[in-house]
């Protein structure tokens, strides 16, 4: 397998479709909500820290799926 083949798909599978990743959000965010004992009114945090965990994973695939479609050529 070509590197850049193999990078790509490592970049596809961290970014996911938009879909995905509020899936994993809404998922993440549930999590948290069952850790506070399922108590009301922490849903706007739980999604803000969800998503604070989860977007450097996201855009860590964006920047290597960006090199790979774009590479610097050496000077």
């Amino acid at each position: 397998m070509n590197p850049q083949t193999s990078t790509l798909s490592a970049a596809i599978s961290a970014t996911g479709s938009p879909v995905d990743i509020q899936e994993q959000v809404r998922r993440r965010a549930f999590e948290l909500y069952e850790q506070h004992g399922k108590e009301d009114g922490h849903d706007l945090d739980d999604w803000l820290q969800a998503e604070s965990e989860l977007a450097p994973q996201y855009y860590a695939g964006l920047e290597i799926l960006a090199y790979v479609e774009n590479p610097k050529s050496p000077q």
